[in-house]
C-alpha cells in the first residue's frame, strides 16, 4: 500500500472512531445571529496580528481558551471530508461530548454465502474521567465512552474506556497548543478571513505529518482543517466545518446503557 493510500486509510479509521425516551438534542446556530463572546473577540484580535511570534504566554492562553469557548458557544458542527461526514456536539468548555457517523454494517448468516448488509448509525457519547470499571475500580487517565449502533432495525449499546486523546479530532479542535503551533498565515475563503495554525499530527507510519486549523477571525470558530503528509507533494486532505446546519441527536433508552466498563474492554 502506497504512503498516500496508507494515510487516507488512517484518516478513515480515525473518523470511524468518531434514538426513544431519553433525548439529547442540540441545534446549530443557523436560527439567527448570536453575539460572539467578548473573550473570543479578544482572541481573534490577537490572531489578526501580523505576527504571532510576539504573543506572550498570557495572550497564548487567552487564544487557546477562547478557541474552546467558541466551540462551546457554537454547540454543534458538521464536519465533512472526502472520506466521511460526522456530526459533533460540544460541551460548554469545547470538549467533544457526542459524535454521530453513518456507514454500513454486515453480519454473516449461516444459510447465505455472502454477508447481509445494513445501513448503520453510530452515536458515541464521551464522558469525563475517571472511567469506572465494573469491578469497582476507576482509572483517572481514561474516560467512559458509550457507543450506540443502529443496524438491522435495532439498537445495540456498549461501553469502553479510552484516553482523552483518543476522542476523534479532540486534539485538533479543543486542544490547540500555541506553544508548539506554527503560523500558517492568512487565508480568505467564502468571504471569511482565516488565520492558520499548524500543529504536529503524527501518524503511525508518518510521525512528521502535520495539521493546519484555520480559525475564523470574526467568531473564533475553526472553519477548515487540512492534514499534510510530508514528502508527498500536494498531499493536503481538507475537512470543512458547517456550524449552521441544525443537528439533533436522539439517544435510545433501550437497551439500557451500561454505567461501567467491562474489565476486559478497558484501555
Amino acid at each position: 500500500m502506497g504512503k498516500r493510500a496508507r494515510f487516507v486509510f488512517l484518516l478513515a479509521v480515525m473518523l470511524s472512531l468518531v434514538g426513544a425516551a431519553a433525548v439529547l438534542s442540540a441545534c446549530g446556530d443557523g436560527e439567527g445571529e448570536r453575539e460572539v463572546p467578548p473573550r473570543v473577540r479578544e482572541a481573534t484580535a490577537l490572531l489578526a496580528r501580523p505576527s504571532l511570534s510576539a504573543l506572550t504566554e498570557v495572550e497564548e492562553e487567552i487564544v487557546e481558551s477562547a478557541l474552546r469557548e467558541a466551540l462551546g458557544w457554537a454547540e454543534t458542527v458538521r464536519v465533512k471530508s472526502t472520506l466521511d461526514q460526522q456530526d459533533l456536539v460540544f460541551e460548554s468548555d469545547g470538549r467533544v461530548a457526542m459524535m454521530r457517523t453513518f456507514g454500513t454494517a454486515e453480519h454473516q448468516l449461516p444459510e447465505y454465502a455472502t454477508p447481509e448488509i445494513s445501513a448503520s448509525e453510530t452515536i458515541r457519547v464521551y464522558g469525563e474521567s475517571p472511567a469506572r470499571f465494573c469491578d469497582g475500580t476507576e482509572d483517572p487517565e481514561l474516560i467512559l465512552v458509550r457507543e450506540y449502533v443502529f443496524a438491522f432495525d435495532e439498537w445495540q449499546v456498549s461501553a469502553k474506556a479510552v484516553p482523552p486523546e483518543r476522542v476523534p479530532l479532540a486534539l485538533l479542535l479543543s486542544g490547540v497548543d500555541l506553544g508548539i503551533a506554527e503560523d500558517a498565515g492568512f487565508l480568505e475563503e467564502r468571504g471569511r478571513e482565516l488565520r492558520g495554525l499548524t500543529v504536529p499530527f503524527a501518524q503511525p507510519d508518518d510521525p512528521e505529518s502535520t495539521a493546519t486549523v484555520w480559525v475564523d477571525l470574526e467568531d473564533g470558530l475553526i472553519r477548515k482543517l487540512e492534514t499534510t503528509l510530508p514528502g508527498v507533494p500536494g498531499s493536503a486532505y481538507p475537512f470543512t466545518f458547517d456550524y449552521d446546519v441544525p443537528i439533533e441527536l436522539e439517544i435510545p433508552s433501550e437497551p439500557a446503557a451500561p454505567d461501567c466498563v467491562p474489565v476486559e474492554s478497558g484501555g
